[in-house]
């Protein structure tokens, strides 16, 4: 018996042996791995806030972390060219990997610049001016401000973006407000039309209004003084113009 307790000894030794130096093994490539993943450079991250106007750019960076510095970089011209330029520049300054986000608000100059920035490799968002942020009692407004607090509210994540359409898209819907805006300015002229006749006696007793007959009698209606003549042609011109 005790020869073999000694010899089932001897084997369980072994065995515990050979296990630790497959767990110091392991141990050792999971030690490596984190170190290779701690010495590998994370890429630099800077947030753009852009205040578009219809000459010029106010421009801000916001660096990335809860704590790093916003900074104004100045003003650039409100065309792509001065805007390339510019991405240019903070590339050279600050890598060609480092990754870039942008922002700038909704309004009359349309969405040429953040398509324009997302061929740069930039990500760009367009957000609504109404649901973006505002500090209780914040009433100087300047467009520097404006720049800064666009940069400082996309690092954090609280902008709400809008959908950017596709040129094409974009083209249609531009074709469909033109005509929309067309028939408008018509009916517009008409009602002012009418009005103009009804103020000096003129009434129109056939069936219905605008009719191939009703045109011919507006043509041929005989006015006594030449302004007012003139007055009809204009409207006339308005109502071809919306058809």
């Amino acid at each position: 018996m005790p020869f073999i307790f000694s010899r089932a000894t001897r084997l369980f030794e072994v065995k515990q042996g050979r296990t630790n130096g497959r767990d110091l093994e392991g141990s050792g490539a999971l030690q490596l791995n984190n170190n290779e993943q701690t010495n590998t450079p994370m890429k630099k991250e800077l947030y753009l806030g852009l205040d578009v106007h219809k000459d010029c750019i106010i421009t801000a960076v916001a660096e990335e972390g809860r704590k790093g510095e916003v900074r104004d970089t100045g003003v650039i011209s409100n065309d792509l060219h001065a805007l390339e330029k510019w991405i240019s520049r903070l590339r050279k300054a600050h890598g060609n990997d480092v990754i870039l986000r942008a922002c700038y608000e909704a309004g009359p100059c349309g969405f040429g610049i953040a398509r324009r920035l997302k061929q740069l490799g930039v990500e760009c968002e367009v957000v609504a001016p109404s649901l973006t942020p505002k500090r209780a009692g914040e009433r100087v407004k300047t467009d520097r401000r404006d720049a800064r607090k666009l940069a400082r509210l996309l690092r954090a994540g609280e902008l709400t973006p809008v959908y950017i359409p596709e040129a094409t898209d974009e083209a249609i819907r531009d074709l469909c407000r033109a005509r929309t805006d067309a028939v408008d300015d018509r009916r517009r002229s008409r009602h002012r039309l009418k009005g103009f006749l009804l103020r000096h006696g003129y009434r129109y007793q056939g069936k219905s209004s605008w009719s191939a007959a009703h045109e011919r009698y507006l043509r041929e209606l005989v006015l006594p003084h030449p302004a007012m003549k003139v007055i009809l042609e204009e409207y006339l011109q308005g109502d071809r113009g919306g058809r």
